[in-house]
């Protein structure tokens, strides 16, 4: 399994979209193992929309969620967090059918 964890790979910054985008090239560098891939978000508080779709959300634009909910775990994130990354998640993958 590969762990990342969310303050070793955005050490200064977890807010702005090129923080997230740091996030999904790691995801993604991973993904290139068939080995499933761990998040730990080591309960910060993110609170960031521009982090959370650049970050994750944005990859149920480009993958199957099936595949996505099979290969990536997501850990230690918040209720809040959760539930702002769920609504992200409805919509890119709104954005993959329409596409």
């Amino acid at each position: 399994m590969h762990r990342l964890r969310i303050r070793e790979v955005c050490p200064e910054s977890r807010v702005f979209r090129p923080d997230g985008a740091r996030l999904r090239i790691a995801i993604e560098r991973a993904w290139n193992d068939e080995a499933p891939i761990e998040v730990d978000f080591e309960a910060e508080v993110i609170a960031s929309i521009s982090f959370l779709d650049e970050g994750v959300a944005s990859l149920f634009f480009d993958y199957d969620a099936e595949v996505i909910r099979r290969r990536l775990q997501i850990v230690g994130m918040t209720d809040d967090d959760k539930r702002e990354l769920n609504r992200l998640v409805v919509i890119r993958r709104a954005q993959r059918t329409a596409a």
